[in-house]
């Protein structure tokens, strides 16, 4: 996970999308999220997931990471949630189906969240 500049990041998205000659429009439905959805990252200082964020990225032409890098962001850790991060690592010890399940209800969560949250 990464800690994002916020500000840096929607900047560095408005400025790609300009320089394509896009309105935030053009850019939602090119990366098929809503305009909602551009608008937030680019007004409201909120960070997109990291789905969203490729999104974006491909509309733009670039990667993800190139965002990430360009912010100067990428590989920076958050704070470690440790409980968490124990029980992720005891998740080797599990067979491949009980991994795919964890897989699964991790990605499920991760997209429910998403929907709620709308970015």
């Amino acid at each position: 996970m990464f800690i994002i500049n916020a500000m840096e990041l929607r900047e560095l998205i408005k400025k790609l999308r300009l320089r394509k000659g896009w309105s935030q429009a053009d850019l939602a439905k090119e990366a098929n999220v809503s305009s909602g959805t551009i608008g937030t990252i680019e007004a409201e200082n909120r960070m997109p997931y990291m789905r969203t964020l490729r999104k974006i990225a491909d509309a733009l032409g670039v990667t993800a990471e190139y965002i990430l890098r360009e912010t100067g962001q990428l590989g920076q850790p958050i704070e470690e949630d440790k409980e968490l991060t124990a029980m992720a690592n005891m998740t080797r010890m599990l067979n491949p189906a009980h991994k795919r399940a964890v897989k699964v209800l991790i990605e499920t969560l991760l997209r429910e969240q998403e929907e709620t949250r709308g970015v």
